[in-house]
C-alpha cells in the first residue's frame, strides 16, 4: 500500500509516494510507480490542495488533500481510471 503523506499549510512541500512537490510547481518527475510519471500539485485554499498525475504527459488522476478547520481531520480524494476512493484520517 503506498503511503500518503501531506501538510496542508501554505508554501509547504507535499510528499506524496516519497516525493517532495512544492505547491504550485511544474509537474515535478516521480519514480517508484508505475501509474504515474510526474505530479504537480496546486494549492486551493488554506486548508486544500490538489494533485495532478500524470504519465507521458497525459492526466492519469487527481488527488485532492483537505485539512479539517480544526485541525483533526485530513480528508484524501482520489480519482482514477480505476474510479474514485475517499480516505478519512483522524488525529490521534
Amino acid at each position: 500500500m503506498k503511503q500518503f503523506l501531506a501538510n496542508l499549510m501554505f508554501g509547504a512541500l507535499f510528499a506524496v509516494a516519497g516525493a517532495a512537490i512544492a505547491v504550485g510547481a511544474a509537474a515535478d518527475p516521480v519514480t517508484g510507480t508505475a501509474d504515474y510519471d510526474s505530479l504537480s500539485a496546486k494549492q486551493i485554499d488554506a486548508n486544500t490542495a490538489e494533485f495532478t498525475l500524470k504519465k507521458g504527459g497525459k492526466t492519469v488522476g487527481t488527488t485532492r488533500r483537505t485539512v479539517s478547520k480544526d485541525g483533526k481531520t485530513l480528508t484524501a480524494t482520489n480519482k482514477n481510471a480505476k474510479g474514485e476512493d475517499t480516505l478519512i484520517f483522524n488525529k490521534q
